[in-house]
């Protein structure tokens, strides 16, 4: 049996983004937090929108949307922000990633902007005692402080 995996979205106001965010995930279950102060989603189609009051604020916008996720059966849930969207295939090869390592509780993609790769995961500088960001391009799934 495949774990079941949903995709939650915080969102504040930027309309446009979030529509570019929603294109990226393909047929996965979506679950939208609209944080917005005019609380402008009442509907989207074949997505399930939780509106906060307004201006909750980033954190509490994914704690409601996870605990709904939850809630609905989630095993796995995809965070993403909604001005960020999805490479093809990027959620399974996540899903895959995690489901080889048995205690995995957590995986995090490459991140690209831009200007190219922004993050590759944290870790700990023994040289700086500093965390800071990895921005090597891994041949496989590693591990990193976060």
């Amino acid at each position: 049996m495949k774990p079941s995996l949903w995709v939650v979205i915080p969102h504040h106001s930027r309309r446009d983004l979030l529509d570019r965010a929603l294109r990226s995930v393909g047929g996965l279950s979506v679950l939208v937090v609209d944080d917005s102060p005019e609380g402008n989603l009442s509907r989207l189609e074949a997505v399930e929108v939780i509106r906060t009051r307004g201006e909750e604020g980033f954190a509490r916008a994914c704690n409601k949307g996870l605990e709904r996720a939850q809630a609905l059966g989630a095993h796995w849930v995809l965070l993403l922000n909604d001005d960020a969207a999805l490479e093809e295939g990027g959620a399974q090869a996540l899903l895959m990633a995690a489901e080889k390592r048995p205690n995995v509780d957590a995986a995090g993609p490459l991140l690209r902007g831009p200007e190219g790769l922004e993050s590759a995961g944290l870790c700990f500088s023994s040289r700086t005692a500093r965390v800071v960001q990895r921005r090597d391009v891994p041949g496989e799934p590693r591990e990193v402080m976060a």
